[in-house]
């Protein structure tokens, strides 16, 4: 397969020209698709930004988690110093005093201090301090990490799942849709889109880039669903491949998007691809938005992001 030199090569994606067959630059939600190996764990892996981007639901557990354990490993203090250290503890029975001590545990680790269970040892009273100066850090650690994931700036962006190749004017254009979904006002919304083929030179498949051009590339307010158009004439990199071998190149289409978010007061950026195997060839996409004659507004429903129809073509 070849590919005219004229089509814009370009050489500063980050990847290089090695094939890996079947392999996508990117998952879906934007991620490179990279694995670091590394002999230590933390060489690999950053806590901070593990954390910042977990889920919120995942994030609460794990630190609940982190509480429990953190206070069964003070509650098992206790209970080696001897409970006998502790005012107001049933000493009689085993669960009950474990119970007891737990809670004494949770009590110190929050600062909260009801005063019915009270530390009367030396043991305990030094326990007991390093515990609350521990709670304190704790608390402060989870208060921040809560702030930086509320306010990262992120960009409430849905892409349409499959791209499609459609007529358009009088020849045929390569399509994908995004659109907003969150209640935010996005401006300077600037698309970029990249095709990444693979192409055999003397005997070896290396990895080639290609800009895409689109009809429009920016728009001052991205309110609206956007379907993003790339029309395949003589000047694009597609004109050359034939759409059965798409899977043989192993098409990827890379689209970057950044926009100002007014609610951040800062730039958000977000990002997808589309294999060969998610491009739908002789379909396009069905509307989305309509005008509401009773709220006098325009309404768009994301449900439909992803609906397409098959066009009866040769």
């Amino acid at each position: 397969m070849k590919i005219k030199k004229e089509k814009t090569e370009i050489n500063n994606t980050g990847f290089g020209t090695a094939a890996g067959k079947g392999i996508r630059l990117f998952n879906k939600d934007g991620r490179p698709n990279i694995v670091i190996n590394s002999d230590h764990f933390f060489s690999k892996k950053s806590i901070y930004h593990t954390i910042i981007n977990m889920p919120i639901l995942k994030f609460i557990g794990l630190t609940f988690i982190t509480f429990i354990i953190i206070n069964i490993f003070f509650t098992i203090i206790y209970y080696t110093i001897g409970a006998n250290q502790i005012n107001s503890i049933n000493q009689n029975d085993f669960f009950d005093k474990s119970l007891q001590l737990f809670f004494f545990s949770i009590q110190t680790f929050t600062t909260v201090g009801y005063g019915a269970l009270s530390p009367s040892g030396m043991g305990a009273g030094i326990v007991s301090s390093i515990e609350s100066f521990a709670g304190l850090l704790f608390f402060a650690l989870v208060t921040g990490l809560l702030y930086a994931k509320f306010s990262k700036p992120t960009a409430f962006i849905k892409f349409s799942h499959h791209a499609v190749i459609a007529p358009f004017k009088n020849g045929k254009a390569l399509m994908f849709r995004i659109v907003p979904f969150k209640n935010t006002v996005l401006t300077n919304a600037t698309v970029n889109a990249n095709l990444a083929l693979v192409i055999e030179e003397n005997g070896v498949d290396k990895r080639k880039f290609f800009d895409l051009k689109l009809e429009i590339e920016k728009v001052n307010s991205f309110v609206l669903n956007w379907t993003l158009v790339h029309v395949i004439n003589e000047e694009s990199p597609l004109h050359d491949l034939n759409f059965k071998g798409f899977e043989k190149a192993q098409v990827e289409i890379l689209v970057f998007i950044s926009a100002f978010d007014e609610a951040y007061s800062n730039k958000v950026i977000t990002r997808s691809t589309y294999t060969y195997n998610e491009i739908l060839i002789n379909h396009r996409f069905l509307p989305m938005h309509y005008f509401d004659d009773t709220t006098q507004a325009t309404v768009i429903n994301i449900n439909k992001l992803n609906d397409t129809e098959k066009l009866d073509l040769p």
